[in-house]
C-alpha cells in the first residue's frame, strides 16, 4: 500500500513539475515613433506658439511589458509606456532664449494577451494583447521668462497591440509592434495643483510602430 502511494505521489510531483515548466514568462521592451492627435493640447499650444500645430503630434514611444502564461495561448501581466512629444516655440521677447514645450505621457497598464502562434511550437510569435490603466500626463515649457513651467494631468487609458516577431535563439525573440492607444484626463494643473481655466487636457488617440525584443523564461 506504501508503494502505490509513493508511486502516486511521484505521479503527482511529476505532473507538477511538467505544468510549471510549461508555464512561461515573456519579458519585452520596445521603442519606436508614433503620433497622437490630442485636440485640447494642441489648441492651447497653438496660442503659445502663434502658428498653427500640427494635426497628429510626432513622439517617441518607449514602453516594457512582463506577461504571465494563464492558459495554451492566453497571457497576463502589466505593460508600462513613455510618450514624449516636443516642439520649439518662438524665443521670448526681451529674452532671446530658445523655448520648448513638451508633453509627456506615462501609462502603466494591466494587460491581457492572445497569442495563437509561439516561438517554441510555431517557429514565430504572433501576439494581440489588449489593457487599461491609469494615465499620469505632464506639460512643460521651458525658458519662459527663465523659468519652467509644469502642467499635470491624471486619467485613464486603454490600448490594444498586435506583435510578430522571429526567434534569434531559444530565450529573445525580435518584434515588429503596432499599437493603438487611446487616453482621457481632465484639465492639466500647476505643480501646486491650482486649476488654469486656460490649460488643456491631455487626452489623446494614438498609434505606434515599434521594435523590439521579446525575452522568453
Amino acid at each position: 500500500m506504501r508503494e502505490w502511494r509513493k508511486i502516486a505521489f511521484a505521479l503527482l510531483a511529476f505532473c507538477s513539475l511538467s505544468s510549471l515548466s510549461a508555464q512561461t514568462i515573456l519579458i519585452d521592451a520596445k521603442a519606436g515613433a508614433g503620433g497622437a492627435i490630442a485636440p485640447a493640447y494642441l489648441d492651447w499650444s497653438e496660442v503659445l506658439r502663434n502658428q498653427r500645430s500640427p494635426d497628429i503630434l510626432q513622439t517617441l514611444d518607449v514602453s516594457a511589458s512582463a506577461l504571465y502564461r494563464v492558459g495554451e495561448k492566453f497571457f497576463w501581466g502589466g505593460d508600462v509606456l513613455y510618450k514624449r512629444s516636443s516642439e520649439q516655440l518662438p524665443s521670448r521677447l526681451g529674452f532671446g532664449l530658445p523655448a520648448e514645450l513638451s508633453a509627456r505621457w506615462a501609462i502603466p497598464s494591466i494587460v491581457f494577451a492572445f497569442v495563437p502562434i509561439q516561438p517554441s511550437k510555431d517557429g514565430a510569435l504572433v501576439k494581440f494583447a489588449f489593457g487599461a490603466g491609469a494615465l499620469f500626463g505632464s506639460i512643460r515649457e521651458t525658458a519662459r521668462l527663465n523659468r519652467d513651467v509644469l502642467y499635470s494631468a491624471t486619467g485613464f487609458a486603454a490600448l490594444s497591440e498586435l506583435a510578430f516577431g522571429l526567434p534569434l535563439n531559444e530565450f529573445f525573440v525580435a518584434t515588429l509592434n503596432a499599437s493603438l492607444r487611446a487616453g482621457l484626463t481632465g484639465k492639466a494643473k500647476t505643480k501646486s495643483q491650482i486649476l488654469d481655466e486656460d490649460a488643456p487636457t491631455l487626452s489623446f488617440v494614438s498609434f505606434a510602430l515599434c521594435i523590439g525584443i521579446v525575452f522568453k523564461l
